[in-house]
């Protein structure tokens, strides 16, 4: 079959045929197409090597990205593709780069190296798919397979393991039995993995509708990404099956998912912050999303508030957002039908409680700094806490949120002050 191209990349391809060289779009963008789905971005394959395909661009349009491996960024109206010889790659020495690759002809032994089937296929505008390891037959039935022996594209590079999973879960696919069974035994080569590249594809992982089947179907695997979520006695089989369960019932967003892993019932309150926190070096996060991911485990072991002021207090130190998501994670965290139904109680009365009262911090008080000036207050400390006590009265539904009312209550409390 033939599949339609974006025409920039129909002038992109005909700009190098010109030229006298071969070139096929190739990879995820083959896989997408085939799959109906827009393509994010556009890979090339190409018998030119660099300086040549340099010299077909020029100069100012071609940056020499990764040349050693034949990968060079072509920047054509206005967006960016990357242009890679056809080759063969040498043995996986660090299992990330090859130590070298040797130059071939043929996009067909170009494509052998490569980790999955579905990404293993190459294609031009108006000609049929070129398809040696039958990815248009695992796209049908739902399946990610290695490209030749798995244990070999595993030991090149143990990411591929998790980028199996990632795409299983994206697509709501399968993990063939051979490639399925040899991310499980090889799992402990993660351990050579950068915890930064674990992290991004844990990223595109978590958030995935697929994501809760895949943590059931590859324990060992999860386990090696993140083996501070278990306690020791626990089995990882049953363990991630069950959380998976859960997981899939969750927000699909990743630090929220991931946030639930360290907050179920089974954890101790005082290990969950612990434990998020190895969590949060074991995938690299940066300071916001690791802040973050601590709040959620910290909300996790938190008294639920059992007032309406306590429930705006909590929106105002968390955001309303977020505070959703901890309810949201206490639930599915929860072990028995009536834990559940109770947090779904508190979730109705948190709801409840900020629809009463819209005052959400001290910028929606219908009083300010100026109006507590001109009764006397200064600047700083006490007009601080002055702010603090009138948003808490409104919280408390003791006042409402008037600025005459507030003018009064704040003279009265200066007066009892002084």
């Amino acid at each position: 079959m033939t599949i339609p191209f974006p025409q920039p990349v129909c002038r992109l391809i005909d700009r190098i045929d010109q030229a006298g060289y071969q070139v096929y779009g190739v990879g995820g963008a083959i896989r997408d197409l085939l799959l109906g789905r827009e393509p994010k971005d556009w890979d090339l394959c190409t018998n030119a090597f660099p300086q040549q395909v340099k010299a077909v661009f020029g100069e100012d349009a071609v940056r020499l990205t990764g040349a050693r491996h034949g990968t060079v960024t072509v920047l054509w109206e206005g967006r960016s593709y990357e242009v890679t010889t056809y080759r063969q790659d040498g043995p996986y020495s660090d299992g990330r780069h090859p130590d070298q690759v040797r130059f071939v002809a043929s996009i067909q032994e170009d494509l052998a190296r490569r980790d999955f089937t579905i990404n293993a296929m190459a294609c031009r505008p108006g000609e049929p798919v070129v398809d040696p390891f039958g990815g248009q037959k695992d796209l049908e039935a739902g399946l990610v397979r290695a490209v030749g022996d798995p244990v070999r594209r595993f030991q090149e590079d143990g990411l591929r393991m998790v980028r199996a999973l990632r795409f299983a879960a994206a697509y709501g696919f399968q993990v063939e039995e051979a490639t399925g069974r040899a991310a499980e035994e090889l799992s402990f080569r993660l351990e050579g993995v950068s915890a930064q590249r674990i992290g991004k594809e844990w990223e595109g992982f978590l958030p995935a509708p697929g994501a809760g089947k895949q943590m059931g179907a590859f324990p060992r695997l999860m386990s090696q990404i993140l083996p501070m979520v278990l306690l020791p006695e626990e089995d990882p089989a049953r363990v991630w099956k069950e959380l998976g369960e859960r997981i899939d019932r969750l927000p699909a967003e990743a630090l929220v998912r991931l946030g639930f892993l360290f907050c179920r019932k089974e954890l101790p309150p005082s290990q969950r912050m612990e434990r998020a926190a190895g969590g949060a070096a074991a995938l690299a996060l940066d300071g916001e999303n690791r802040r973050f991911l601590l709040e959620l485990a910290e909300g996790s072991t938190s008294p639920l508030p059992a007032s309406q002021a306590g429930w705006l207090r909590w929106r105002a130190q968390m955001g309303e957002g977020q505070l959703e998501w901890v309810l949201a994670i206490r639930r599915e965290g929860s072990g028995t039908p009536e834990e559940r139904a109770a947090i779904q109680a508190a979730a109705e009365a948190c709801r409840k409680a900020l629809a009463a009262c819209p005052c959400r911090d001290r910028r929606d008080l219908a009083v300010d700094g100026r109006c507590l000036a001109a009764l006397g207050v200064s600047p700083g400390r006490e007009m601080g806490a002055l702010l603090e006590r009138l948003l808490e009265e409104v919280w408390a539904g003791r006042l409402p949120n008037r600025r005459e009312a507030l003018e009064e209550a704040a003279a009265r409390f200066l007066a009892e002050r002084r």
